[in-house]
């Protein structure tokens, strides 16, 4: 190992003492993590080197080992309190006032917001398992134990039984401490609140310890002990030697989009995962050529990166000339539209701790994203030289690709048996297909054979090849990278990305098309064949991020308590993996652990239905989602996924989301920005937190201005809506004949209703021409007394509700679902 790799794992591991230590072994936590690492390290200097990060990260006992003064071990030990000042932790001592029972409070519990507030939540302390039900946080968990500790040790002793901690890549390491170390709190300090993990705390210490070697190598500073022990460290921390780097990129909705009509949700789908794999990649040439590791990644999804650098001229020069070639490339090979703009701040160890200053770095790196892409190329200084270059060698291809119109050579049949595509599109095409393989990889490599999509490289262009994963070795000693999706993967070049990729299949274990899942919708003959398409995402992220941790009342002394940069790490990764991976679970039917309905998926019809629902993920990360599938399912997954996302973050945050109904043959594009739209006019309303359901309509009495008529707050759609009014009209109504204890309609007399209480928002409601529909409803004098109570109990609810703008309205939405149920599948 080289010495910044020890550095790295020793600063990844230095607390895995504290899992020996709740198991139960009452000694120094610092001894046991050294003892419980040198089973597993090949004796010899390499390993003292990183056991000694283990043992001696802690004041005293750093300072009674008497070490040599370049030992990494001060390093480590300077990282450690670095990450523990921005945790906000007292000095640890676990020996005293600490509580190893204790679980992992959900990151939400200090999270400020005027939105509804709950008892806390906490974590169960589990082995996180991709392949598991979604862990998450609530009140009704017991207390952790030694045997909870013990099995969740055995776990990551299997890894390095397997293999020796030295042969194991860093990125393998951060994977393997990612599942062992997730859902156990870093401290157990009982005056605080234990929020932040295990994993979070290692990694942000390894991304310290990385930066300060880069930046004491630049500097050619030797004596670690000097600048990270004692006062040493208190005049160093005031140095700028850390660089919060930022990454975004633009015009990527203009890019997934463009689809043709054949083929869309494949299209989609490749698209959208080709832009996470292109920003992975940038990531990653950068992160190799400047020396550092994924610990260093703060954030990175849905087009946008954080990483921690070291504040030295290699690290500058370096993102400010990969982010010129990028561009170069995405301008040649894609368009102008793809751009990546970065931002950078210079900061100190103390701006790093302090809540305030790390607002205002990131206030700053946001700032300089902004300014970035008003002056688009400016980092290129032959930018202009490479555009007007009368001597480039002339593009004479002369066909036009249908999808993206570029001029290439050859076209290739695409989903048909007309030749229309480029290569590039084509294969994005098959990219959306091939993701929904089971043990799937993405492998990046300089090779160009059949298949490969091209994709950015610092040097030369680089190809990417979807894959299964017994299948890498065609690729043997030809690999740059491999992608791996969702799984963690025993290979030393492997990175796991995390990706939402649920799907309906039909009875021959094919994806449902958008025919399939419109036919698929309430009944086999009855609903009407309608594709629904949800959009949504979360509200007032942006203001989440710069003063969620930041309390307003004045009572507190110190409001930027738990306003930290592990906390907005964590905070970026948990909702990452809310809609990566919960998302995932919740489409699938799998809600164990959703406390908060009784694990049960919500149905609004009263239809028995399988427990996958019929739907097709195109795109959930970041913060937003887009999926399709039958009108019905998207709205009942709808429903399921807001009330998870509400246990999940505690309440503190909300969702916004538009759905509507299209025929499967309606463009995708089109499908998508009407959602979008949708999404919009929730966002608009005060408090956000709303659905919009079905499209707009002009309002004559506004201009003209688009309006949407069924919009209501989560908790009104789904208990006014769909519990209270829905449920009444299914339990008092029959459309299929005359039935016990309920009233005997025709279609035609709900399509009046419906159109009556529809009318009464441009006039006043025609009581007499209402009164007329009811009084058709009443049964015959000979039938019997129960239904004629039933029809009574129906007369006086309607007049009930008529009578209130907001119950009118809400039975108007009622009506409009019920007649999508009545409609035969033919109609």
């Amino acid at each position: 190992m080289k010495e910044k790799e020890i550095l790295i794992k020793g600063a990844l591991l230095h607390d895995i003492g504290k899992v020996c230590y709740r198991t139960g072994k009452r000694i120094n936590h610092s001894k046991l993590g050294g003892d419980f690492l040198e089973q597993y390290l090949k004796a010899g200097e390499e390993a003292e080197r990183l056991l000694n990060c283990v043992r001696y990260h802690h004041k005293d006992y750093l300072q009674k080992a008497k070490l040599d003064k370049n030992d990494l071990a001060y390093i480590v030990y300077e990282a450690d309190n670095i990450a523990s000042g921005m945790d906000r932790r007292e000095n640890e001592g676990e020996e005293k006032g600490f509580d190893p029972k204790l679980n992992l409070d959900s990151i939400f519990s200090v999270f400020y917001s005027d939105k509804e507030i709950q008892v806390a939540n906490k974590y169960p302390l589990i082995y996180k398992d991709i392949n598991k039900s979604f862990n998450y946080p609530r009140t009704d968990i017991s207390l952790a134990t030694n045997s909870n500790y013990e099995a969740l040790l055995n776990k990551i002793k299997s890894h390095f039984i397997t293999k020796d901690i030295s042969q194991i890549s860093i990125n393998q390491l951060l994977q393997i401490i990612e599942e062992g170390f997730s859902y156990l709190p870093s401290s157990t300090n009982r005056a605080e609140v234990c929020d932040i993990s295990l994993y979070v705390h290692s990694k942000i210490t390894s991304a310290v310890a990385s930066c300060m070697k880069l930046y004491f190598d630049e500097q050619q500073i030797q004596d670690y002990k000097k600048y990270c022990f004692n006062s040493g460290s208190k005049i160093f921390r005031n140095e700028k030697i850390y660089l919060l780097v930022s990454g975004d990129i633009s015009g990527i909705q203009d890019f997934i989009y463009t689809i043709p009509s054949k083929g869309a949700l494949k299209t989609l789908r490749g698209r959208s995962l080709y832009i996470d794999l292109l920003l992975e990649e940038f990531i990653d040439e950068y992160l190799e050529q400047i020396g550092l590791s994924r610990a260093n990644v703060l954030y990175s999804g849905g087009g946008h990166f954080y990483i921690l650098a070291p504040n030295i001229e290699d690290t500058k020069k370096a993102i400010d000339k990969l982010q010129a070639k990028m561009n170069r490339w995405l301008m040649e090979n894609i368009g102008i539209n793809l751009y990546l703009a970065i931002g950078m701040a210079e900061c100190s160890a103390n701006n790093l701790m302090k809540s305030e200053a790390q607002g205002n770095l990131f206030a700053i790196v946001n700032k300089k994203l902004k300014d970035d892409k008003t002056i688009r190329y400016s980092k290129d200084e032959n930018f202009l030289e490479h555009i007007f270059n009368v001597e480039k060698e002339e593009n004479t291809a002369k066909k036009e690709c249908n999808i993206c119109h570029n001029l290439v050579d050859k076209l290739w049949k695409y989903n048909s048996d007309e030749e229309i595509a480029c290569e590039f599109c084509l294969n994005l095409y098959k990219l959306g297909q091939d993701i929904l393989t089971q043990d799937l990889v993405f492998v990046i490599s300089e090779e160009k054979i059949d298949g490969g999509i091209k994709i950015f490289g610092k040097d030369k262009d680089l190809y990417m090849y979807a894959v299964n994963i017994e299948d890498i070795d065609m690729f043997k000693g030809k690999i740059l990278r491999i992608y791996s999706k969702n799984n963690l993967l025993e290979n030393d070049l492997a990175i796991r990305l995390y990706l939402a990729d649920y799907s309906a299949k039909n009875e021959n274990d094919e994806v449902m098309t958008f025919d399939d899942l419109a036919k698929s919708s309430c009944k086999i003959d009855k609903g009407i064949k309608r594709l629904g398409v949800l959009r949504l995402d979360v509200d007032d992220l942006g203001i989440a991020f710069s003063s969620g941790f930041v309390s307003d009342k004045d009572k507190i002394e110190d409001n930027l308590r738990y306003a930290t940069l592990s906390r907005y790490a964590d905070l970026s990764k948990d909702i990452s993996m809310f809609f990566k991976v919960a998302i995932n679970k919740i489409c699938a039917g799998d809600l164990i652990g959703c406390v908060d309905f009784e694990e049960k998926a919500f149905n609004i019809l009263g239809i028995a239905k399988a427990q996958k629902r019929k739907v097709n993920i195109i795109y959930a990360g970041g913060d937003d989602l887009f999926l399709v599938g039958a009108w019905d399912e998207v709205l009942e997954v709808a429903i399921d996924i807001n009330r998870a996302f509400k246990q999940f973050t505690n309440g503190k945050l909300t969702l916004s989301a538009g759905m509507a109904m299209f025929s499967p043959t309606y463009p995708i594009s089109k499908m998508a920005e009407i959602a979008g739209l949708l999404v919009q006019m929730s966002k608009n309303r005060k408090d956000k937190n709303s659905i919009a359901l079905f499209g707009m309509e002009t309002n004559l009495k506004a201009n003209g201005q688009l309006e949407c008529k069924h919009i209501y707050t989560w908790a009104d759609f789904e208990m006014k809506v769909c519990k209270e009014k829905m449920n009444y009209l299914l339990a008092r109504l029959s459309f299929d004949g005359d039935k016990f204890n309920k009233l005997s309609v025709g279609k035609s007399l709900i399509y009046r209703l419906m159109d009556l209480i529809q009318l009464a928002d441009e006039d006043k409601l025609n009581i007499a021409r209402f009164a007329y529909v009811l009084a058709r409803m009443q049964p015959k004098q000979d039938k019997d007394e129960q239904k004629r109570k039933v029809y009574e109990d129906f007369v006086s609810k309607m007049y009930q509700w008529i009578n209130n703008n907001e119950d009118k309205k809400q039975l108007a939405t009622a009506l409009n679902l019920l007649v999508y149920y009545l409609r035969d599948k033919k109609e």
